[in-house]
């Protein structure tokens, strides 16, 4: 009966240590899978969280520097641009102030060719006149006479003033600058202005008495071509006079 006991109290011991060893076993592998499962989910969350983030920013980084790329390159075309732009409206004021100053001096040579004097085409021209006039004169008969007076007085008067436009003209340009224009010529060419005017006034009262309409008209023409050929010697003589000097108001004074 005792023997029967501490057989039966062995086999209790052992059954009660087979299961705490179970219980033991038990509770550790629930122990590595959970921490397995935690360390894993962890850190591949982690992981798979920080990739992301560090990728988005990347593609934002790439995103700005494309961004300011594109800046940049608008802002070098437009500074390019602009200089171009600038560039072409210099050259273009440059060309336009050049063709300025090319038409100032076309029109400053022009306006001093139109005060000059042709002795030989204002000669040809004044002898024409007086020829015209002649013939009007010799087929007015009697009250032509008056007229070939005047007309030959012309002819004559014509001669003192071509010499005296060439002289003026021919003067030279050191001389003019420093003392002035040749003013006793045109003293000589204003007092012979004024003869002719009185002779173009003498025909204009003669031509009153012609009576063929047609040579009243001819001499009425002759008389407008000597006129124009007046004007042409009164504004030589003017632009002459306007000519500048250094000492030509002192040398003018002695030759009124």
């Amino acid at each position: 009966m005792h023997k029967n006991m501490k057989n039966k109290i062995l086999w209790v011991s052992v059954l009660v240590l087979v299961f705490a060893l179970s219980s033991s076993v038990c509770v550790f592998a629930k122990s590595e899978n959970s921490g397995t499962g935690t360390g894993t989910g962890s850190g591949t969350g982690v992981t798979t969280g920080s990739g992301a983030q560090v990728q988005q920013e990347q593609e934002t980084q790439t995103a700005n520097q494309g961004e300011d790329d594109q800046i940049q390159v608008q802002s070098q075309v437009q500074n390019q641009e602009q200089q171009n732009q600038g560039q072409g409206q210099g050259q273009e004021n440059g060309n336009l102030e050049q063709t300025q100053n090319q038409e100032q001096e076309q029109n400053k040579v022009q306006e001093q060719n139109k005060n000059q004097v042709n002795t030989e085409e204002h000669k040809s021209a004044v002898a024409n006149s007086v020829q015209t006039i002649l013939n009007v004169a010799n087929r007015a008969g009697g009250a032509g006479l008056q007229i070939k007076n005047i007309a030959n007085e012309q002819n004559q008067s014509e001669e003192t003033t071509t010499m005296a436009v060439e002289k003026v003209q021919t003067r030279s340009q050191i001389k003019t600058f420093f003392i002035g224009t040749d003013y006793k010529n045109l003293g000589v060419l204003r007092s012979e202005m004024v003869q002719t005017q009185n002779r173009l006034q003498q025909l204009n009262t003669e031509m009153e008495k012609i009576q063929n309409q047609a040579d009243k008209t001819e001499l009425q023409n002759q008389i407008q071509a000597l006129t124009q050929e007046q004007e042409k010697i009164e504004n030589f003589v003017k632009a002459e006079e306007g000519k500048f000097s250094l000492f030509g108001w002192f040398v003018k004074m002695f030759n009124k």
